[in-house]
């Protein structure tokens, strides 16, 4: 892939992880952790998280030799704070 969508599948990815990770936070708090739906929104989470995690190593493969943050995940911890707030 390209670096432009690398970009662009970074941010569509920035906002599903947004809303898998308040989910995941909400389902098992209303279901309780050990339910099968409480476990199952954990799974998609996570599975997000791992697609991310996979994807920002790729993007080193693809674009050897370029370097950007904030593709796959937020550029600042500061940001992320902010944003898991506003999550909570």
């Amino acid at each position: 892939m390209t670096k432009q969508e690398h970009r662009e599948i970074g941010a569509a990815l920035k906002e599903i992880r947004k809303c898998t990770m308040a989910l995941s936070c909400r389902i098992p708090s209303v279901y309780g952790t050990s339910s099968k739906v409480g476990k199952q929104s954990d799974k998609v989470y996570y599975g997000i998280e791992s697609l991310i995690n996979l994807l920002d190593r790729q993007f080193g493969v693809d674009c050897a030799g370029e370097y950007e943050t904030g593709i796959y995940y937020l550029e600042s911890i500061a940001q992320q704070l902010i944003e898991q707030t506003h999550v909570q």
